[in-house]
């Protein structure tokens, strides 16, 4: 934690919205609103803006399956 650029805490995110990198496992995040949750090969962002549009997502994730509660 330590050796982590202040900068990059602030500014990294579109650069991860962006990448199709393979993480090694796919990484389920919120913390940029979304209209719909954003189902990609590498991330999952469950972030629908529960504190402005009262709707709150939630997912199962089973092997390869992905489900939208």
């Amino acid at each position: 934690m330590n050796l982590q650029d202040p900068e990059d805490l602030h500014w990294i995110r579109d650069e991860f919205l962006n990448s199709e990198i393979n993480h090694g496992k796919v990484i389920v995040h919120g913390h940029t609103p979304v209209d719909h949750p954003d189902i990609r090969q590498n991330r999952i962002n469950i972030d629908t803006g529960a504190w402005r549009t009262g709707v709150l997502t939630c997912i199962a994730i089973e092997d390869a399956s992905v489900l939208v509660l």
